[in-house]
């Protein structure tokens, strides 16, 4: 955390002016600094491998740039943790500052693609081949550092907080998409059955009943309704069986994908979440 910072484009730049102005604004803050980002939610380089592995057989991944993959929820319980200590007054002297939130071990983007294929290989059908690459052969309009590792000691020294190793959250990750990708084929499932019944009902309403009258007409009019009123399907439901588990961003660029700061503002501080930055103001 007290290493000298030397951003290499305008994105890491915006970061450390962010920190030196809560710096500058107070000294009872708490900045946490993560990396490597990914959710279920969003886009993310998961994401992106799991889009592009249901297209092809192979894919080129950077070989040479070093990071600690972040699960959202783990770094989101954190946050939460640090909050619930201050609310608590549990707070030791020494608990404010900058700290690193981000998960344990280290691996390449490589690395990190060929653990997502092996772990959703059941889910896809196959396991596309990544092929190691430098990246001299994958351009971006930003250059990225080769090593971005986060030495998290401070912050399970001072606050008790270790995240979990990277190769599980991913797979806690990669559940959790599954079940949803499940669950969405039940509710397709849930929904046809339900038109099937409500048919079979139409049918023989119109068999038991005279053709015309005016009851079973009307009954069939609401029956329809009910079943056909798309404000009565869930919108989730809609659309393609794979969206939930499969979509993403074409590029795996930090720069490209980072998100609209949020802000939640109660009596005991405001927090500031942006991508690869996460501040708490304590007032």
């Amino acid at each position: 955390e007290d290493d000298p910072v030397a951003p290499l484009g305008a994105y890491g730049e915006s970061k450390e002016a962010g920190e030196q102005a809560v710096r500058a604004a107070t000294d009872r803050h708490i900045i946490l600094r993560t990396a490597w980002v990914f959710d279920p939610h969003g886009a993310n380089f998961v994401k992106t491998m799991l889009r592009l592995g249901a297209e092809r057989d192979e894919l080129k991944v950077v070989d040479d740039q070093t990071g600690s993959p972040t699960y959202a929820a783990d770094l989101a319980k954190a946050v939460l943790s640090l909050a619930s200590k201050l609310k608590a007054g549990n707070w030791p002297a020494e608990g404010y500052g900058t700290f690193h939130c981000a998960g344990g071990g280290k691996t390449t983007w490589c690395g990190f693609a060929r653990k997502i294929f092996e772990l959703s290989e059941n889910a896809l059908g196959h396991r596309p081949d990544v092929l190691a690459i430098p990246t001299s052969e994958f351009p971006t309009p930003a250059k990225r550092p080769a090593n971005s590792v986060l030495d998290c000691g401070k912050l399970a020294n001072i606050h008790g907080i270790s995240m979990q190793p990277w190769q599980g959250a991913l797979a806690e990750m990669l559940e959790r998409l599954e079940q949803a990708r499940v669950g969405h084929h039940l509710a397709l499932l849930g929904l046809e059955g339900v038109h099937h019944a409500e048919r079979d009902v139409h049918q023989r309403d119109a068999h038991d009943e005279e053709p015309g009258e005016e009851q079973g007409a009307e009954g069939q009019q609401d029956g329809d309704q009910h079943v056909d009123d798309p404000v009565a399907v869930p919108p989730d439901v809609l659309g393609d069986p794979r969206r939930l588990a499969l979509e993403g961003d074409h590029v795996h660029d930090e720069a490209d994908e980072a998100d609209d700061p949020q802000q939640v503002d109660d009596h005991r501080g405001l927090l500031l979440v942006f991508r690869g930055l996460v501040i708490l103001e304590v007032h």
